[in-house]
Formats: C-alpha cells, structure tokens, sequence
C-alpha cells in the first residue's frame, strides 16, 4: 500500500459554491475544509465507510479531517444552509483516480501493466453506469465497472458516451436571487475521453476505482 500524500485535500465554500466540485483524497489524507464566503456555511459528508461529519464553517474559518477508511462510490458533500450547494469526495487507498476536466477527459498515471478494472461514475447517473459506447461501439459494463488491458506506455482508451437518460432529472430547489447559480441538469449526450493512462511494470497492481467524472 502506497502511503497517502504529505499535503492536505482542500475544500472551500467560495460564491456559494464548494470548490473543488469534485475532489479525491487518499486514505490517510486530511481534508482541509475552508470558508472564504462572507457567510457562514456547514459541510455535511455523507460518508459510508468514515465517520459521519457535519460541521458549521464560519467566514474565515477552517476545520479538519482525517480519512480512515476508503468509500466505494462518490460521497456527497453538502451545505444544509445554501442547498443547492454539492460537492463530491472519492477516497481510496490507492492513488489510482482521475476526474475529469472541462473537456471530459481523464489522466490517470502509474497504473500497473495487465487488466485493471476501471469504476465509472457520474453524479446525475441514475444508479449504475451499466452502457454506453466507446469510440462508437456499444458496451455493457457490470455495476459501472469496465475491464481493460492496459499495455506499457500510454494507453488511450477513446470516447466514452453516455445517452442522456441515463442520468436523474434535476430536482434542485431554487436559488435566491443574487446567489451564484448552480450547474445545471443534464440535458445532452455526456462525453468521457480516457486519453491519457499510463501504465507500468512496477505500480503496485489492484482494482482501481479509475475513472469517476462529473459535469
């Protein structure tokens, strides 16, 4: 097991947003959780397998965190004062997960050569992400979990597209007016494009939770 980053994972409530939207922290790894808002905000974890966690962030403020344990799925984050605030947390043992960036794509490096299981989520996906296509080809995945061969060097593992109605319809409360709005409900085909995992010989090998992405 690879011990987990020196630094910590940051979360910050600013313009009434959490940022990052999607964040990772390894096992191990404290979660710094910041208020740079002229509001006072509270961060409630929704977590599994760590210790629940719900605390009030006051203007300026800072609190804590230490992780214990890996989840086995995306863990909300929100604020109970300003709801349509959400934010997303992966941890695991590994450091194995890439996110995705505005163009959908995801760089995940050091994965071990041979067949890795990559762990596909979305958000908004309603429930498992069971099907969609790569690079134009139909695929079915089990619980949103794809089988690949990874080979030495860069491996580009094309396009993946997910139809639309595979995702919850929003059902988001309003926002007051003035606050910064929230991103909106999915309404097209979602596009992934894995362009970038590199792999090699000496990476300690196990199942990843590889990819999970968001809009």
């Amino acid at each position: 097991q690879k011990k987990p980053p020196a630094g910590v994972a940051t979360l910050d409530n600013n313009g009434c947003r959490f940022e990052p939207h999607v964040f990772f922290a390894q096992v191990g790894q404290t979660v710094e959780i910041l208020n740079s808002d002229q509001t006072g905000h509270n961060a409630n974890f929704g977590f599994l397998n760590n210790p629940g966690l719900n605390v009030l962030i006051p203007i300026g403020g800072k609190k804590e965190v230490t992780l214990v344990a890996d989840e086995p799925t995306l863990i909300p984050v929100d604020c109970n004062i300003h709801p349509w605030m959400k934010a997303h947390i992966i941890v695991q043992e590994h450091p194995f997960v890439g996110i995705s960036n505005e163009q959908g794509e995801i760089e995940i490096i050091n994965l071990p050569v041979g067949e890795v299981t990559f762990l596909i989520r979305h958000e908004s996906a309603d429930g498992s992400i069971d099907e969609g296509t790569v690079d134009g080809k139909a695929q079915k995945w089990s619980r949103g979990r794809m089988e690949i061969e990874l080979k030495p060097g860069v491996n580009d593992l094309g396009t993946i597209k997910l139809s639309p109605d595979k995702f919850k319809k929003s059902s988001k409360p309003p926002e007051p007016a003035g606050e910064t709005p929230s991103v909106g409900s999915v309404t097209r085909t979602t596009r992934l494009h894995v362009r970038r995992v590199f792999s090699c010989a000496a990476a300690n090998a196990r199942e990843a939770f590889a990819a999970a992405f968001a809009i």
